[in-house]
C-alpha cells in the first residue's frame, strides 16, 4: 500500500509489517497510516513490525505521543506479544521514540531503535526481529 507520505507493506510469511515513512512525520499522518493498516485484508494485530523514520522531519510531540498511545490501547488486548523495530536517522527521532517507550503502559510490544546511518542497521534489523535468510526485505526500505 502507497502513499506519499509513506508505504506498507503486509509480509504474513515475514511474520512482519514493513513501514517507510516520508516527508513530515506528525500525528494526524501517523494515525492515518494506523488505520490503513489496521484496515488492510492481511492485517494480523500480532506480527512485528518495522518502521523507517530515517527519511523523515520529526513534528511530533509528547502530547501526540500520548494520542498515539490511547489509541494503540484501543485494541492492545487483541494484539498479543510482538517486537517494534524503528528505524531513526536523528536525535530527535530516536529522544521521541525512547519517550514512547518509556510512557506506554503496556508491555506487549518490544520495542528497538535502529540507527538508519549504520550501513548494516537492515542486517541487525533482520536479526532483532529473527527473519528467516529467504525473507526480503522491501525495496521502498531496504532501496535495493
Amino acid at each position: 500500500m502507497s502513499n506519499p507520505q509513506y508505504k506498507f507493506n503486509v509480509d504474513l510469511q515475514a511474520g512482519c509489517i514493513f513501514i517507510k515513512h516520508y516527508g513530515v512525520f506528525n500525528l494526524e499522518m501517523v494515525t492515518e497510516r494506523i488505520e490503513l493498516v489496521r484496515q488492510h485484508p492481511d492485517f494480523q494485530a500480532n506480527i512485528s513490525r518495522v518502521l523507517d523514520v530515517s527519511d523523515c522531519e520529526i513534528e511530533i510531540s509528547t502530547d501526540d505521543i500520548r494520542s498515539l498511545i490511547e489509541n494503540i490501547s484501543r485494541d492492545i488486548d487483541k494484539r498479543g506479544s510482538y517486537k517494534e523495530a524503528i528505524v531513526v536517522n536523528s536525535q530527535l527521532a530516536h529522544g521521541m521514540v525512547r519517550i514512547y517507550e518509556s510512557v506506554k503502559p503496556f508491555s506487549q510490544i518490544e520495542v528497538q531503535v535502529f540507527n538508519g546511518d549504520n550501513p548494516n542497521v537492515w542486517a541487525e534489523v533482520r536479526s532483532w526481529l529473527g527473519l528467516a535468510p529467504d525473507i526480503r526485505l522491501p525495496e521502498f526500505l531496504t532501496g535495493c
